[in-house]
């Protein structure tokens, strides 16, 4: 299986949904009520995971964890992963049912399997208006044929259903620490018109001595290093940018870089699905980050 692209946050939020189909839609030919459906499946996965995973978290208004991928299963199958480190599908169900069935379930060494199952049936063992239907629409979704399979692994349980045999199979023994959906699709064919990768290294690629925001403050300005990344972006699907083996980074360089690359034009949304940013020093991804969410709330 072939890694497209994978993507770590630590504040869950719905612009991932955006990010996904901006790089769906720079890496593959998709039909667009295909492209609908993924974006759709992806808003009800992150707000679960916003709402259910993490509800001492949601509560709090503190960060909720999610990693979403993409990989290449075949040359007509490929497959997105929505993670997320949080409770769990069956230890929320089980929270909230009775008694009762509680007590029916401690016995049941497929019971985990068979809770993540109900859910994704529709089948909620939860009194509660509007729960359970997210995961339940995608099965729909999978059953119509626009998706080719699902698959849920969720703490001691995990249950697939693939259109074309048309049932839910069970695996008690798949342990996940927290919650995994992986959905596959067709698609028609992968864009091939830029080079798939490219890495710079600031220090040996730009300058070891990075200053100032524009041109005129001199060459190793911020608006510089902007248009090396652009052309950079030209020619690739995605570029890799080492940060390390310079003298510093000054706040006023990396905003003129990366959030001049939003007023260039290039969305926010596509800068985080195709930018990959590598550092020992963690903040310089983080402040990249910002810079790049806050130059696109000005040019929106």
């Amino acid at each position: 299986m072939e890694e497209v692209k994978e993507w770590e946050y630590q504040e869950s939020n719905l612009s991932a949904a955006v990010s996904l189909i901006d790089t769906l839609n720079n890496n593959f030919d998709i039909e667009r009520t295909l492209l609908s459906e993924i974006y759709a499946a992806a808003t009800e996965l992150i707000s679960n995971i916003i709402h259910h995973a993490y509800p001492i978290n949601f509560q709090r208004g503190s960060n909720c964890e999610c990693r979403i991928a993409i990989a290449v299963v075949d040359e007509s199958i490929a497959q997105i992963s929505i993670v997320d480190y949080g409770v769990t599908i069956p230890k929320s169900i089980f929270d909230k049912i009775s008694p009762d069935t509680r007590r029916e379930l401690f016995s049941d060494s497929d019971a985990d399997s068979k809770l993540i199952e109900a859910a994704a049936s529709g089948h909620s063992v939860i009194n509660q208006p509007g729960r359970g239907l997210g995961i339940a629409s995608i099965v729909e979704t999978t059953k119509r044929g626009t998706f080719q399979s699902l698959r849920i692994k969720s703490r001691h349980g995990s249950v697939a259903y693939s259109q074309k045999e048309d049932r839910f199979s069970r695996d008690q023994t798949a342990i996940f620490q927290g919650t995994s959906i992986e959905i596959s699709f067709q698609y028609i064919s992968r864009k091939r018109t830029r080079t798939q990768h490219v890495e710079i290294s600031i220090a040996k690629d730009f300058s070891p001595f990075p200053a100032g925001r524009f041109i005129n403050d001199g060459p190793h300005s911020g608006e510089a290093f902007s248009n090396q990344i652009a052309e950079s972006l030209d020619k690739a699907d995605i570029v890799t940018i080492d940060l390390d083996g310079t003298y510093g980074l000054a706040d006023s360089f990396l905003e003129a870089a990366f959030g001049g690359l939003v007023r260039r034009g290039i969305t926010a949304s596509e800068l985080e699905s195709r930018l990959n940013i590598i550092s020992q020093n963690e903040i310089y991804a983080i402040r990249i980050l910002q810079y790049i969410r806050d130059a696109g709330k000005k040019n929106g």
